[in-house]
């Protein structure tokens, strides 16, 4: 839809919802859910250009989406365009489905044109997920931004922040911004700057303050964490990856950390940074 809508409900909903009646669309979307519990069975797509959407949830209430979750859209390979996203509210955000993803910007058809996506949850109480991939710019020519909710639990089997797949990258670093409350990220793997892609995993402040980070896997016996690695690709790419959790309690259980891979005949350097200074990294 385009414009605004409040909500008083507790409803089940079997489609999907849509931020733009178009692709481009430069029409600013608001969603107010006030002693509500909203679940679109569909997708949620946002695919508006610059301006700020916006949703927010009540003390109480609840959206959930059982699909794919896409913040961004192809420009068509002909122009750049940028797709925001405000969560924001005491309630709770769902995202329930193991076999879609939460995508934080969108990939493009062609290295023409690029997508950039904010996706805001930080002055958001809860934000809960459960889904097959968390990615933050992911694909071609898309760079993607997640900021997260006062209190996270993400479970995926993959995370992946900046990865381009085997393509061109975004125009600017991939980020996934840590909260100052609890970040409890459950995945199999976690891959931090990919193949030409750079990526940021951090708090909001690295100096000492609340905020607590927990990363372990979903199956496995730790999670495999790779930063900064061209993946096996022939690139004159140059870029870094970087987890910085200094000034903050983390518990990292890694099966196997990579960093700075570079495995290709080319001209190109992957850099892989790790900050840590408080807690326990095994």
């Amino acid at each position: 839809f385009n414009g605004a809508r409040r909500l008083y409900l507790c409803q089940a909903l079997a489609g999907s919802l849509t931020f733009g009646s178009l692709p481009a669309s430069t029409n600013a979307c608001n969603l107010v859910l006030t002693s509500s519990a909203l679940t679109f069975g569909g997708a949620f797509l946002v695919q508006t250009n610059t301006v700020a959407n916006t949703i927010s949830i009540g003390n109480g209430s609840n959206l959930t989406f059982k699909n794919s979750v896409t913040i961004g859209y192809d420009g068509g390979g002909t122009t750049n365009t940028i797709t925001n996203l405000t969560v924001s509210g005491a309630g709770t955000l769902t995202v329930l489905n193991t076999g879609q993803n939460f995508s934080a910007g969108a990939a493009q058809a062609s290295q023409n044109s690029n997508n950039t996506a904010t996706v805001d949850l930080s002055s958001l109480s809860t934000f809960n997920a459960n889904l097959n991939e968390l990615r933050v710019g992911y694909g071609q020519t898309t760079t993607g931004i997640l900021k997260l909710a006062a209190s996270n639990s993400i479970t995926a089997n993959t995370i992946n922040v900046g990865h381009s797949i085997t393509f061109n990258a975004g125009l600017t670093e991939n980020q996934l911004i840590l909260s100052t409350g609890v970040n409890t990220l459950v995945a199999d793997s976690f891959n931090i700057g990919m193949v030409k892609a750079a990526a940021r995993v951090q708090f909001a402040s690295q100096t000492a303050g609340p905020g607590s980070v927990s990363i372990s896997p979903k199956s496995t016996a730790g999670t495999a964490i790779v930063i900064g690695s061209h993946n096996n690709n022939d690139t004159a790419a140059v870029f870094t990856g970087t987890l910085d959790l200094r000034g903050h309690a983390s518990v990292v259980a890694a099966g196997a950390l990579s960093m700075g891979i570079v495995s290709n005949g080319n001209t190109g350097s992957a850099t892989g940074i790790l900050h840590f200074d408080t807690g326990t990294f095994t």
